[in-house]
Formats: C-alpha cells, sequence, structure tokens
C-alpha cells in the first residue's frame, strides 16, 4: 500500500502568491443608523404619551379650554338711586323736548275793579286801570270796613274816611259828597272835621241802624269842582261791619282855587 497521502502532498505543497497575501479585514458596520432610528421611535414615544396626557387633562377638565386671551367676565350693573334719578332727570328732559309745545295764552285787557273780599264783600268800585282825569283816586280801589266802637254800638251806620296828599299827609278843608242810591240821602262833611281819624278826616253819618244800601261818594274842591270821580260805597246790614272805610288819595298835582 502505497504510503502517498494526498493531504500531506497538499500541506506539503509550496504556498501560492494568493496565500502569501494577508487577509482581509472584514468591514464593520457603522452604529449611527442604529441612533437615528432610535432618537425617532423616542420621539414618537413621547409624542404619544403626550397625546395621552392631553386627553386625560380635556376630560376631567369641566371647561372648554379657548386659546387666545381670556374672555373677560360681565358683572351686571344695578343702578343706584342717584344713577335712576339721572335716567328719570333725562327721560323727562326728552319727553318735554318732543312735547308739543301749548299754545300761547292771550293776555286779556283788565279793568281794574274793587271784587268782593273779606273786608268788601260787595260794590264794584269805577276804577279803571286808565290814568285819572281827577287829582285824587280811591286808595288800593277798595272799601274797608270795620265795627263802631262808640257808646252808639249797634246802632249806627257810617261812611268815614280820609284824603292824603303825595307824601300821604292828610288834607284839611276838601269837601265830600255822599248821595243815596235809593233814598233822597244827601250831605256834605268837610275833610278835618273828625280828628279821631287824624288830619283829613271825615265822617258821615248815614242812618241810625246798619243796613245793606248803595251811596254815591265823591270829593270836591273848595269851589265845588270834583277832585274825584264817583265812587259807590255800599253800607252792610252788620253790626260788626256797620263803617265804610274810604281813603282818598292824591296821584298828581292841582291847583288850588
Amino acid at each position: 500500500m502505497s504510503s502517498y497521502d494526498p493531504l500531506d502532498s497538499y500541506y506539503e505543497q509550496p504556498a501560492t502568491l494568493e496565500e502569501e497575501r494577508p487577509p482581509r479585514a472584514r468591514k464593520r458596520s457603522r452604529g449611527g443608523g442604529g441612533v437615528f432610528f432610535n432618537i425617532v421611535a423616542a420621539f414618537f414615544m413621547l409624542a404619544t404619551v403626550a397625546a395621552l396626557v392631553a386627553v386625560v387633562f380635556i376630560a376631567q377638565r369641566p371647561e372648554p379650554i379657548v386659546l387666545g386671551p381670556p374672555t373677560p367676565t360681565l358683572i351686571p350693573f344695578t343702578p343706584g338711586a342717584d344713577e335712576m334719578a339721572a335716567a328719570e332727570a333725562v327721560d323727562e328732559q326728552a319727553a318735554e323736548e318732543t312735547a308739543t309745545p301749548p299754545p300761547p295764552e292771550l293776555t286779556p285787557t283788565v279793568t281794574l275793579t274793587a271784587q268782593p273780599t273779606a273786608t268788601n264783600p260787595g260794590p264794584v268800585i269805577g276804577a279803571t286801570n286808565t290814568p285819572s282825569l281827577y287829582p285824587f283816586t280811591l286808595q288800593d280801589n277798595a272799601v274797608t270796613y270795620e265795627r263802631y266802637t262808640g257808646s252808639e254800638g249797634c246802632n249806627y251806620a257810617s261812611i268815614a274816611g280820609q284824603v292824603v296828599d303825595l307824601e300821604g299827609q292828610g288834607i284839611n278843608g276838601l269837601a265830600v259828597v255822599v248821595i243815596g242810591e235809593d233814598t233822597d240821602f244827601e250831605f256834605i262833611q268837610y275833610t278835618g272835621s273828625e280828628t279821631d281819624l287824624g288830619t283829613g278826616g271825615f265822617e258821615v253819618i248815614v242812618n241810625d241802624q246798619p243796613l245793606a244800601a248803595e251811596f254815591r261818594v265823591q270829593l270836591l274842591n273848595t269851589t265845588g269842582q270834583p277832585f274825584s270821580e264817583p265812587i259807590i260805597v255800599r253800607t252792610l246790614a252788620d253790626c260788626n261791619r256797620n263803617v265804610a272805610r274810604t281813603v282818598f288819595e292824591q296821584n298828581s298835582e292841582y291847583n288850588t282855587p
């Protein structure tokens, strides 16, 4: 049996050129690609967790989340007394401005006459609103009444008074004529004859008891010329008003005869 061993011949063969070359080093793959994918996976994992947390938070929050500036909370305003009064005043002013103005009132021409009062219940004195043609007129266009305080008491009725100048001082010596409208009574008395009524005072007794009657009274100068227009004096059937008081006052200058 031959002692030839092919394996021996193989191992004993001289090295070829290839066998003399050093073996190639294997290329090692870089690990950069794995790190990138790991980062991407971690990002998606964090995003998923954040989304789950947001869903849970929104589900537990009773009010919706509104992005943007906060909505202001409106507090209801309750007007007080001053505000309500001011509002009512504005409403009233607006109503007045829009209201139709009333037609202008007509001012009538007034004729001044003595009207009945507590002290002057009746007669129309006959005064007017035009300047008098005479230097004397009835003071305040009125006749006043009072109770006679003498011993006769209620058994008395008279027309008394006074005549005064521009300064309010009494004037003596002028004539006062009293004529009954419904009777034949007629009497002339001079101013200054009744001193109890002051300077320029006069009094004419018209009856021995109170009576309701009308008398025409007029002031004359010393020559008998009219110094006032005739006025109507009404006496009263009242014991507490049985003296009718008249005062003639000067309203313009006059010449002494």
